[in-house]
């Protein structure tokens, strides 16, 4: 019986670090969103994640599920009662199947860098508010979920990535080719969606046309790079650096203003680190990214809406106005900064005044550095800046070209959550970024022994 079990989990995971399981859950998750059937394929991956949890020790092939879970249901935001009902269906067989996981291969508590950094966010989390009205806010509603979450619940999360990460090699590669697959999702999604309101969107003129492009601009952004990464790395990188293109593609065609901005200053620094890289890309890269541009220019004067109104667009979208309520929220977290400048508001902090959260929403300041000061207060700062730090010399402990994508991830999901809620997504984006990390942390290991 042992025998069997250890020839069907050496199987189960070459397959499940192979590239077509990859690209596999991407189409399945494709799937769900554009015919609708969320719900149906929420249950699939959910079962492939419980097989996974069985069968295998490493934790890492689940990122993509995970992160294609975050995605499915982006069109039914604030949906509170059509995702009850299968978080409910769902865990009586994903709660035995990680039990059974922690059983044949135990954990064992491991400290470093990385722990003490989501340690120390995590008291910060614990302990915003302590001193104002709202702390007690933070055990009701949906502020309980995004408290427990980001705080202690974090420092747990990190304890079985680090356990259940392997110490491979190649493991980058299989980490680069997993955001490849999140990537063509976002890609199938947007072209999907024009593809089916062809007709209304020729109609609207450039603007926003569906309420999910900030989400999914969220996962281009921290995708994107990897394509590149990858045309570096690969022989014949073009198809990869293509893919990376269409992505960047992608973010421009959600109108999406932190999508549009940061994307288009991603998609330049990807292209000139690439270029600056590997010299011998810039001719037939080049090419293609004139070719690209030719193809574009001439589409969307034809059949859509001129150039230089989407250009016009881009540039509008960078000024913010005083009447915004995202510069209303900013002046909101400098006063709650100055009147509780220990531990802030904490996230219990709720008001309709210049945002209505939806259900299962907490009180977001639509900005990491808003929600740092006037959630956490100073404690925050030291935390974060802490954490951001850490992150930081990780990355320039060893030079490896890897690393340097990985910063353009945080440039590229960093810069976008200064006028958004990226760093505050405890499911997918925090758990991912800790991921990614614990990735980087193992590279740096690997580069050490070549």
């Amino acid at each position: 019986m042992k025998t069997l079990y250890q020839a069907t989990s050496k199987k189960m995971n070459r397959f499940f670090y192979s590239y077509p399981y990859i690209i596999l859950i991407s189409l399945i998750g494709s799937y769900g969103f554009i015919a609708n059937q969320e719900m149906l394929v929420i249950y699939i991956l959910a079962g492939i994640l419980s097989i996974q949890w069985i069968f295998i020790r490493d934790l890492v092939p689940t990122l993509i599920i995970m992160m294609i879970l975050g995605i499915v249901p982006l069109d039914r935001y604030g949906e509170v009662s059509y995702f009850i009902p299968v978080i409910l269906y769902v865990l009586p067989f994903l709660v035995p199947s990680f039990i059974i996981h922690l059983i044949v291969y135990p954990p064992k508590f491991i400290r470093g860098r990385l722990f003490y950094t989501t340690l120390f966010v995590a008291i910060a989390i614990t302990f915003g508010g302590a001193l104002s009205p709202y702390y007690f806010n933070n055990f009701s509603g949906a502020s309980l979920y995004y408290f427990f979450l980001l705080g202690f619940f974090m420092v747990i999360i990190y304890q079985f990535q680090v356990n259940y990460t392997p110490n491979k090699k190649d493991l980058h590669l299989y980490f680069a080719k997993t955001m490849v697959g999140v990537g063509l999702m976002g890609i199938l999604m947007v072209f999907s969606f024009y593809y089916l309101n062809w007709d209304w969107i020729q109609s609207q003129g450039p603007d926003s046309y569906f309420q999910w492009s900030n989400n999914l601009s969220n996962n281009l952004l921290i995708s994107m790079p990897f394509a590149f990464y990858l045309s570096y790395k690969s022989k014949f990188g073009l198809p990869y650096f293509l893919f990376g293109s269409l992505q960047f593609i992608a973010l421009v065609l959600t109108f999406s203003r932190g999508g549009m901005i940061f994307g288009s200053l991603s998609f330049v620094m990807l292209v000139s680190l690439t270029f600056f890289l590997k010299p011998k890309r810039i001719l037939s890269d080049g090419v293609l990214i004139l070719l690209l541009s030719f193809g574009i220019y001439l589409f969307s004067e034809r059949y859509f809406v001129g150039m230089y109104e989407v250009y016009s667009s881009i540039l509008s979208t960078i000024t913010v106005s005083e009447e915004e309520s995202r510069y209303k929220m900013f002046e909101m977290a400098i006063r709650n900064f100055k009147n509780y400048p220990l531990f802030g508001t904490g996230l219990g902090f709720s008001t309709a005044e210049h945002y209505d959260p939806q259900p299962m929403g907490m009180y977001w300041y639509h900005s990491t550095l808003s929600q740092v000061i006037g959630s956490f207060g100073i404690l925050g700062i030291l935390a974060y800046g802490y954490q951001s730090l850490v992150r930081l010399f990780t990355l320039i402990e060893k030079i490896h070209p890897f690393n340097f994508y990985v910063l353009m991830v945080f440039i590229g999901f960093g810069g976008y959550s200064l006028v958004n809620v990226g760093y505050f997504i405890p499911l997918p984006m925090v758990a991912f970024l800790t991921q990614m990390m614990i990735v980087v942390k193992v590279q740096n290991t690997q580069s050490s022994r070549d």
